[in-house]
């Protein structure tokens, strides 16, 4: 069992965080298609930062991506922390196994079955006969491999797939395909658990609720109100013991006629607003963060009262590849710009 500590880890190094962005985070794609299979190789300073792979009906199959040491290891790490992605599909386009390589937290194969309106997750986990301490970043040699064919070919695949396999999830679908009751024994929750889900329309979630099996207690709720035009207000509520412990509220809207997307989070009496422009490609141009005292509503206008806190700002290039990518920010005075190139390869 991994600790909690590298799950969060893997949280603040593979997302963005309202007073410091996370570098080359969005995913690759192109404008124009190959219509065969094709792979999209980055690279930074001469070193490969990301690969994207896909097959010729444009499904992602590969996915590699190597970021910075994280600063509480600098003195601990000797390799950059690595992740790299797989999927295999079915003839109706579902995920049936998906490769899920984390070099400092684990190696896992996750298989999915359907049966009728049921979702089964199997996971296997890599078998090292010298189990590696903790937050070692003991799997950075993964770097060697640079592609899907690479991948269900290495001897780390092959271990995995000789493992014991665990039943992690069992999701009943509803029409659509969504989850509407998911079934699992929960680590966080030391129980096990069941998440019931409620949409108020397709692809729109208005309650979940986690309730243990054993326990037959409320552990978690989350509530989903669309009362504001093209916004969401969203609250965490958890529990322990039936008692709640701790409300946590955050929010996001869409300005359709802008092309913009704006979120909005609540710590400590601090209203943090990240906003985000798209070009007409929806293609994120310039992401700005404010700060400004919270006074009881989450969701406010933009205005000069608020106070910029940091700012990142993309270019792309004929491709619609990020080519560049500069991060200012306000509250230090640091300022950092990178650039990329790309090779295009062909099957």
């Amino acid at each position: 069992m991994k600790s909690i500590l590298q799950i969060a880890i893997y949280i603040i190094s593979t997302h963005c965080v309202f007073s410091q962005f996370a570098f080359n985070y969005h995913d690759l794609k192109l404008n124009n298609k190959p219509k065969s299979s094709y792979s999209i190789i980055q690279t930074e300073n001469g070193k490969v930062k990301r690969i994207s792979e896909f097959d010729d009906k444009n499904r992602l199959i590969f996915k590699y991506r190597e970021t910075e040491i994280p600063p509480f290891f600098k003195d601990k790490w000797k390799m950059p922390h690595r992740f790299i992605y797989g999927y295999e599909y079915d003839k109706n386009n579902r995920i049936t196994r998906q490769y899920d390589f984390n070099s400092n937290a684990g190696l896992k194969i996750f298989e999915y079955r359907y049966e009728n309106n049921l979702k089964i997750t199997i996971e296997l986990e890599y078998t090292d006969l010298n189990e590696p301490e903790q937050n070692t970043n003991p799997y950075g040699y993964i770097d060697k491999i640079k592609s899907f064919s690479e991948l269900i070919q290495s001897n780390e695949t092959k271990n995995i797939l000789t493992s014991n396999k665990k039943v992690r999830y069992v999701e009943k679908l509803n029409e659509f395909e969504e989850p509407i009751e998911i079934y699992e024994n929960s680590r966080i929750f030391g129980d096990s658990i069941v998440t019931i889900i409620n949409y108020k329309e397709k692809g729109k979630e208005l309650t979940k609720k986690v309730v243990g099996l054993n326990s037959n207690e409320i552990k978690r709720e989350v509530i989903n109100d669309y009362s504001i035009e093209n916004s969401v207000v969203t609250e965490i509520i958890n529990f322990r013991n039936e008692k709640k412990t701790s409300i946590y509220r955050f929010a996001e809207s869409k300005n359709l006629t802008d092309n913009t997307e704006t979120s909005y989070s609540e710590r400590r009496g601090i209203l943090t607003i990240r906003h985000n422009i798209f070009d007409s490609n929806n293609y994120p141009t310039r992401i700005l963060v404010y700060e400004t005292d919270f006074k009881g509503e989450l969701v406010v206008p933009l205005s000069s009262k608020l106070k910029k806190i940091a700012e990142m700002e993309y270019s792309y290039d004929e491709d619609g590849l990020i080519k560049k990518e500069k991060m200012t920010n306000y509250k230090t005075g640091e300022k950092e710009t990178r650039k990329y190139k790309y090779s295009i390869k062909t099957k």
